[in-house]
């Protein structure tokens, strides 16, 4: 039978719907796949009951944790989701029970809290922003006492990384249950510093051969500080340790430095040739400089001059050598 040009368009649209319909039917069967991180972890008829999964198992995070503001990671940054997924036969969907017991185990549970971040890094998180700045302020008046030696203190602490504070998810490995707990990590970092504190008749090189530490080691971690006048009670530091924040001070202070004598020699032809006499002994002089110095974690890195002030002058030491003629032997 022939068709006639509006019966032949009639005919194509009748069987593009009915494949239309046939397309989103085998579709519309599709199981969704539960997918983290890339694997499939389970399949579930519907966006419904993945859902559900979901909330059961952070309210089974939840119970585990004893109520605290958990979350899990994958969540948040979109590594959890489901979507239709063409199979190769049959699968078995779960119930939302089922999938939430594997979310459990296959997720990362983390908690809602205030980061201390570091150049972009968070390091430590706690309850709230108010804990999180006196944190800060305590590691910097650490620091800043550790380094009074160095000096008065003419700048505010400052941090030589990035840090800010942000509410964010964190892993439950960087949370503080207190401040006292926070500032330990900070502190200790990567590695734990080594301190000393003077004991009676105890001196300097005897503390460093206790440690392993040279002299000039220990002057140079605990520059600005007379070694050779330790008093009972002084705090040494033996090891800077890897803190994870680096605290920044700047002090002024003030020695008192020697000025060399410099040395005149004047010819005397009244003294036999070659004769050498100190006619006056030289006498160094005093001046007082004041230095910007610059501590990162306590230790001196680096100082410069600010002012001198010259308290005595040296006075040049003179020598008499002698032109004259030899005696006869």
């Amino acid at each position: 039978m022939r068709l006639n040009p509006l019966e032949r368009v009639v005919y194509l649209v009748i069987i593009a719907v009915l494949v239309v319909v046939i397309i989103v039917q085998w579709w519309t069967r599709l199981p969704y796949a539960v997918m983290v991180k890339g694997d499939v972890v389970g399949w579930v008829g519907s966006k419904r009951a993945f859902k559900y999964a979901m909330k059961l198992a952070l309210e089974e995070a939840e119970r585990i944790h004893k109520g605290a503001p958990v979350c899990f990671l994958e969540a948040e940054t979109g590594d959890v989701f489901c979507e239709r997924h063409i199979t190769r036969g049959k699968v078995q969907t779960l119930t939302p029970k089922e999938l939430s017991a594997i979310l459990l185990k296959r997720l990362t549970i983390g908690y809602k809290a205030v980061a201390i971040v570091a150049n972009g890094k968070p390091i430590v998180a706690l309850s709230d922003e108010e804990k999180a700045k006196n944190v800060l302020k305590r590691i910097q008046l650490h620091y800043a006492q550790f380094a009074s030696y160095a000096g008065e203190l003419i700048k505010e602490a400052s941090f030589k990384e990035e840090v800010e504070i942000k509410r964010m998810h964190i892993p439950i490995a960087i949370y503080a249950h207190d401040e006292e707990e926070a500032v330990r990590r900070i502190l200790e970092g990567g590695e734990k510093a080594v301190y000393h504190k003077v004991k009676k008749g105890e001196v300097a090189i005897v503390i460093g051969r206790k440690y392993g530490v040279s002299l000039a080691e220990l002057q140079k971690l605990n520059s600005g500080r007379d070694l050779n006048k330790l008093k009972i009670g002084d705090v040494l530091l033996i090891k800077p340790g890897k803190p994870l924040l680096t605290v920044i001070t700047y002090h002024q202070r003030r020695v008192k430095e020697k000025i060399p004598f410099k040395e005149e020699r004047k010819f005397a032809p009244h003294l036999p040739g070659g004769e050498i006499i100190v006619q006056r002994r030289g006498k160094e002089g005093v001046k007082e400089v004041t230095y910007e110095v610059m501590c990162e974690n306590g230790v001196e890195v680096s100082k410069k001059v600010l002012s001198e002030r010259v308290l005595s002058e040296p006075v040049n030491q003179v020598i008499l050598v002698g032109g004259g003629i030899r005696d006869a032997q």
